[in-house]
């Protein structure tokens, strides 16, 4: 299980090597680990993301996924990534249901703003 705590200990523990971790993870992730976490977002966005990240040269990823993704980033990618505590079984996406997006439609009809809904699936933290 991925908690605040243990990415901090992870991008202390990676700093200390020299290494900029990035921390990519699902928006039903605790939000402890959200806050830790430098993109969240979707399958599809986390996947985006780690390739770009790669073709910009920041390789040591933290991807806070199921192996499914990690998987198609590492067949995606053409550069050599270092894909760190992947493929585990991400207990957050269990969580994932239609009830999940049920809500978020229903947030996006009340607003009308697709950007809104954009949003609560891609959000990138700034540092």
């Amino acid at each position: 299980t991925f908690t605040g705590e243990k990415i901090r200990s992870w991008r202390n523990w990676t700093a200390d090597q020299g290494i900029e971790l990035q921390v990519l993870s699902h928006p039903e992730c605790d939000a402890d680990v959200i806050a830790e976490s430098d993109i969240v977002g979707s399958s599809e966005v986390l996947r985006e993301e780690a390739l770009r990240l790669g073709s910009e040269g920041k390789s040591d990823i933290m991807l806070i996924t199921e192996c499914g993704t990690a998987d198609r980033v590492r067949a995606e990618s053409e550069n050599d990534l270092n894909l760190i505590g992947t493929c585990v079984m991400c207990r957050y996406m269990k969580m994932t249901n239609w009830k999940i997006y049920f809500r978020h439609y229903e947030n996006l009809t009340q607003t009308k703003s697709l950007n809104s809904m954009m949003k609560l699936f891609s959000v990138r933290r700034e540092v």
